[in-house]
């Protein structure tokens, strides 16, 4: 990381208070100007991109948190990060790549094994959802958020006997047998 002076650390301290307060605009005129001394001062930038984000200003926020990957691209906060924008903005299938990539450097992120599989699910990719939940549901195999969502999928695929149970198990709000079933 990029050293920073004294003068500089506090006014980077000024700027989160600032965001924490919700003055988002102000603290983005601080933290740029200390990008501007230093460019590749990674905790800046990133904060630039959480006040974009507070802002509603999702365009701005993937473009700060680009440039921290292209000065690191294999830390995992700005790929979660950007990942998410995308989540929020409901840009599946440009979060799904990030996703996999933050994965494969840690797959025991609960959070982010929840997004991909929200965004597997909303893009109907059923059989490489199928494949992620082989694997994610042996590391959290508890997980009612993922175990949701594999049951959506089984009655995507037509397994509904499967489908049911494991929502059944997950929501318990539904009753069948074999030959029929309820919401309740």
């Amino acid at each position: 990381m990029q050293k920073i002076n004294v003068e500089t650390e506090k006014k980077f301290l000024e700027a989160e208070k600032l965001r924490n307060s919700g003055k988002h605009r102000e603290a983005i005129e601080i933290l740029e100007k200390i990008i501007q001394q230093y460019p590749n001062f990674l905790p800046a930038i990133n904060n630039i991109a959480l006040n974009y984000i507070n802002l509603k200003k999702f365009d701005e926020a993937e473009k700060y948190y680009k440039i921290c990957l292209s000065i690191k691209p294999d830390e995992l906060i700005f790929i979660n990060n950007l990942a998410k924008v995308f989540h929020d903005i409901n840009a599946y299938k440009k979060a799904i790549p990030l996703l996999q990539k933050s994965l494969n450097i840690n797959s025991n992120q609960i959070e982010i094994m929840r997004i991909t599989a929200k965004c597997l699910f909303e893009i109907d990719f059923r059989k490489e959802l199928d494949v992620f939940f082989s694997k994610a549901l042996k590391v959290f195999p508890n997980d009612k958020t993922l175990s949701y969502y594999y049951g959506r999928n089984l009655l995507r695929m037509n397994k509904h006997i499967s489908g049911l149970s494991i929502l059944k198990e997950t929501i318990g709000v539904i009753e069948f047998d074999e030959k029929k079933f309820k919401v309740l």
